[in-house]
């Protein structure tokens, strides 16, 4: 990409997670000419808009509410917020009038000077990373540790007290990858897919072209990194994601079943890297044996680094989880009845590989806006767990019907919060209360941090 300076830049997309504000701040500090169109009403954006300064907002021409052709066609270079579908028809226009497009994501890429691992994954993306930078930050092989991208922060701002001896952790979406250039920078060191497995159909189309957005992420590997992998992933998908011509990186897979042979696997009682134990399974805080997975992705990350494994031993025990992932609220109620925040989960099978992790009796709150997933599973690994199931929200209807194949008690609110005073009138001694929704928040949230705010908001006091 070209010098940033005196250009005409068009960030579409100012967002509530970070990415706009970063790459807005960023161009900027590059003594470009900024403006930001976003299509979110401007007092919805307040909280985004309060973290730029006065002479930062006073240089930006603002489009809000709205996007202008004009300003497409006029722009040097848009810079395509992530939630931006392709083929989008400002997209399109900008590029008819010769204007390049970038994300967030390559311009961090293009610019940073650090260490690079970069993660996805369907489920365990936030785990490994937050894992993962723990992991760097207590070995101390690295200056600085900086932890972004998806997980909710722009390293965009790091990048002025960025180094070559500092470690970039990132987490990447399907989004993100999607709208990689043709040839991206290839700058990872090591690069991580904790799964594939079915999600965001509603964006990608198939199974095939979300799977294929992931494995994206080999494009951004150095030929002489290494990619770790799900067992499964065949050398010629891996191959198929890199530029002709080009060798295929050193890649490890993972496994939880020790059975299967595998660079990275679960044994009975240790983390295992080639049959040999990295770390033992007791030293990992975070709960739940769902997480197993995600730090023994963190571990091999860890390994592919140059880190020690006695260190991240050592380590293991101190790194607490991200928040909203099986998350310990403490006691609430009358009865002193134990929380359990998963509200991380926008998908079936999250809800499920928490729930799994759990002993009867549980009272589950489920639901949002239906991704139109198989629930199926779901519903049989509560079959013994479950002593009722509170659904809300638009797919409270379709949730509710899933449930009543079980024995348990079943109930349909409109609200969060009827959903959270009805668990808690109705719960026995005992019952552990899991808010894990398994179905997006786009029902009535603008995103699942404020689903989860609403849920905490709503819990009686002790």
């Amino acid at each position: 990409m070209t010098a940033l300076a005196g250009r005409r830049v068009l960030v579409m997309g100012l967002g509530r997670f970070g990415g706009g504000l970063g790459a807005t701040r960023h161009l900027l500090a590059a003594g470009a000419a900024v403006t930001v169109t976003d299509l979110a009403a401007p007092e919805t954006l307040d909280a985004s808009l309060a973290e730029l300064s006065d002479e930062q907002r006073a240089a930006i021409t603002w489009r809000l509410g709205e996007h202008r052709d004009e300003d497409f066609a006029a722009a040097d270079l848009v810079v395509v917020n992530q939630a931006v579908p392709p083929g989008n028809r400002y997209v399109r226009l900008a590029q008819g009038a010769c204007a390049e497009t970038t994300t967030e994501l390559e311009l961090f890429l293009a610019a940073c000077p650090a260490r690079l691992a970069l993660v996805t994954g369907t489920q365990g993306k936030s785990s490994t990373v937050t894992v993962l930078a723990g992991l760097a930050r207590a070995a101390g092989e690295f200056r600085r540790v900086h932890l972004g991208g998806n997980i909710g922060r722009s390293l965009l701002d790091d990048l002025p007290d960025m180094q070559p001896g500092d470690l970039a952790v990132v987490e990447v979406s399907s989004y993100q990858l999607e709208h990689l250039a043709s040839r991206p920078p290839r700058r990872a060191d090591v690069v991580v897919v904790t799964n594939l497995m079915e999600d965001h159909l509603e964006r990608h189309g198939t199974l095939a072209s979300y799977h294929a957005a992931k494995l994206r992420i080999l494009e951004l590997l150095r030929e002489d990194g290494i990619a770790i992998l799900p067992a499964g992933v065949e050398p010629e998908s891996r191959q198929a994601a890199h530029q002709a011509g080009r060798p295929s990186p050193t890649a490890w897979t993972h496994t939880p079943e020790p059975s299967h042979p595998a660079t990275l696997t679960l044994g009975p009682t240790a983390f295992l890297h080639e049959g040999t134990p990295i770390a033992p399974l007791a030293a990992l805080a975070l709960p739940g044996a769902f997480q197993r997975p995600n730090a023994l992705c963190a571990l091999g990350a860890g390994l592919a680094l140059g880190l020690e494994g006695a260190a991240m031993a050592a380590a293991l025990p101190t790194i607490a989880g991200p928040a909203y992932r099986a998350e310990e609220l403490g006691h609430f109620g009358p009865a002193a009845s134990r929380v359990i925040d998963n509200g991380v989960s926008t998908t079936p099978d999250s809800t499920e590989s928490v729930l799994v992790g759990l002993d009867a009796p549980v009272a589950l709150l489920v639901g949002g806006r239906s991704k139109g997933l198989p629930l199926g599973p779901l519903v049989e690994a509560g079959r013994d767990r479950l002593a009722r199931v509170a659904c809300f929200g638009a797919a409270a209807d379709e949730l509710a019907a899933a449930f009543r194949s079980l024995p348990i008690q079943v109930s349909v609110h409109p609200t969060v919060e009827s959903a959270v005073a009805h668990a808690f009138a109705h719960m026995d001694p005992g019952e552990v209360l899991l808010f894990s929704p398994a179905c997006s928040s786009f029902d009535a949230f603008n995103n699942f941090e404020e689903r989860v705010r609403a849920f905490r908001a709503a819990l009686p006091k002790v």
